[in-house]
C-alpha cells in the first residue's frame, strides 16, 4: 500500500450513548464538531434520557448532517452501545463519552497511527482529569501502561490498565468478536476488551493527552467503586464460560463475599486518596 492511498480518508463512527447527559453535552458535542479531522458521524444513543438531553443532541444535529440520532427506551450502557455498533458505518469507532471533551486533533492523531500501525486493534491515549472546568485540570494522569506487550500482560492478569473513555478501534473487531455484553451495568468495556485481547488482538495508547475525563470528585463514591467491582468479578465469570445472570451472582455466597471485599478494600483506598490528595 502506498503512502497515499494508506492516508485516503477514512470514516469515524464516534460511538456516544447518553443518559441524562444535559449538564455536559454541548461543551461534548462542540468538542467532536470542533476535530481537525473531519471525516465522522457521530452515532448518538438516547438510552431514555428524562431531562433536556434529546432536545440538545436534536439542536446539534440540525446544524450538522454528521450527527445521527437514535432514541430508545431505558436498557442499560452496554444495551445503547450495541445500538450504536449496529448503525457503524466507518472503518474506525471512536469511544466518546457525553461528558468527555476531546481535544481537537484526537481524531487526526488516532486515525493517522492506526493507518501506520495495521497490527494494532484498540488504540488508546493519554488523559487530562478534571471534575467541573477543563480549563482548572491539572496535569494528565501517569503510570498506564503504552505499549501491545504491557497492556496485554495487564488484562492477562484480570486488570484493565487501558482507558475506554480514549478508545479507537477497528469496526471489524465487532463483526468479528461480537458486541457488549448488555447484561453488565458496568465494566462491559473490561468484558469486551478482554474477549479482545485473549483472542490476540493488540492494544497500544499514546502517551499524549487527547481527551479531558470528567470525574465526579477527586475520590469516587463507595457505591460506584463497589458496583463496579462486582461488576468486573461478574465479568470475569462471563469470561471463563460460567452461565447466569448477574443478579444470581450477587445474591450468591459467592457473590456476598465480593461484595464484602470490596467494601474493605474502598476503605483502604478512600484513605490512601485522603492522603494523597491532602499530603
Amino acid at each position: 500500500m502506498n503512502d497515499q492511498a494508506k492516508r485516503a480518508p477514512a470514516l469515524i463512527s464516534v460511538m456516544m450513548p447518553c443518559l441524562n447527559g444535559a449538564a455536559f453535552l454541548d461543551a461534548t458535542i462542540e468538542s467532536i464538531r470542533a476535530q481537525t479531522y473531519p471525516h465522522w458521524e457521530l452515532l448518538f444513543v438516547d438510552d431514555g434520557s428524562t431531562d433536556r438531553t434529546l432536545e440538545i443532541i436534536e439542536r446539534h444535529a440540525r446544524a450538522d448532517a454528521r450527527i445521527r440520532v437514535f432514541a430508545m427506551p431505558h436498557g442499560g450502557r452496554g444495551r445503547a452501545r450495541n445500538t450504536c455498533i449496529g448503525q457503524v458505518r466507518g472503518e474506525f469507532v471512536a469511544v466518546c463519552d457525553a461528558d468527555d471533551i476531546s481535544f481537537p486533533e484526537r481524531f487526526a492523531t488516532q486515525v493517522a497511527y492506526l493507518q501506520d500501525h495495521p497490527g494494532v486493534g484498540v488504540l488508546g491515549s493519554g488523559w487530562v482529569p478534571f471534575v467541573h472546568d477543563p480549563a482548572a485540570a491539572g496535569r494528565p494522569a501517569t503510570g498506564f501502561p503504552a505499549t501491545p506487550q504491557a497492556i496485554g500482560a495487564q488484562f492477562s492478569r484480570g486488570k484493565m490498565r487501558f482507558h475506554n473513555a480514549t478508545a479507537m478501534l477497528r469496526a471489524a473487531l465487532f463483526e468479528r468478536f461480537g458486541a457488549y455484553n448488555a447484561e453488565l451495568r458496568r465494566a462491559q468495556d473490561y468484558e469486551f476488551y478482554s474477549r479482545l485481547s485473549r483472542a490476540g488482538v493488540q492494544f497500544a495508547a499514546l502517551p499524549e493527552a487527547l481527551l479531558y475525563y470528567r470525574q465526579e470528585g477527586k475520590i469516587p463514591s463507595l457505591m460506584y467503586f463497589r458496583e463496579n467491582g462486582m461488576f468486573m468479578s461478574y465479568a470475569d465469570r462471563v469470561l471463563n464460560g460460567k452461565n447466569g445472570v448477574f443478579a444470581d451472582f450477587a445474591s450468591s455466597l459467592g457473590g456476598r463475599a465480593w461484595y464484602c471485599y470490596y467494601t474493605l478494600k474502598y476503605a483502604y483506598f478512600y484513605l490512601k486518596m485522603r492522603v494523597r490528595n491532602h499530603g
